[in-house]
C-alpha cells in the first residue's frame, strides 16, 4: 500500500482486500517514501507502518501533545510489551516469533 502524500490533500491509502468493513485501515509506506516524505507523514499525526521489501518493520504512533496524552500512550506501550512477552512466553515463542506471527496475519 502506497500512501499519496502531496501538499494539501489528504492521503488516501491504497489497498487490497479487507478483513473487516469497520475495521481502520492502517497506512503502510515503504522505507524510500518514509524517507523522502517524513515530514509530511509525520505531520499528519496519524499512525502509519514502515514496510522494507512488502515487510513491516516498525511503527509510528504520535503521542498526542498533551502530558496526560503523551502518559497514557507510554503506559498502554508498557503494558502491551509486558502483555507480548507474557504470550510468547505461554505460546513457547520467542518475542521476535510472536511479532512475525502477528505481522503476518495482519496482512
Amino acid at each position: 500500500m502506497t500512501v499519496n502524500t502531496t501538499k494539501g490533500k489528504t492521503p488516501r491509502p491504497k489497498t487490497s482486500g479487507s478483513k473487516s468493513q469497520d475495521a481502520p485501515r492502517l497506512t503502510r509506506v515503504g522505507v524510500k517514501e518514509f524517507r523522502d516524505k517524513a515530514t509530511q507523514l509525520l505531520a499528519q499525526a496519524t499512525p502509519f507502518a514502515v514496510e522494507r521489501h512488502g515487510k513491516v518493520i516498525g511503527f509510528y504512533t504520535p503521542l498526542g501533545t498533551s502530558p496526560e496524552q503523551q502518559d497514557r500512550v507510554v503506559q498502554a506501550a508498557t503494558r502491551l510489551d509486558h502483555t507480548m512477552s507474557r504470550v510468547a512466553d505461554e505460546l513457547g515463542l520467542s518475542l521476535d516469533e510472536l511479532e512475525d506471527l502477528l505481522v503476518r496475519e495482519a496482512q
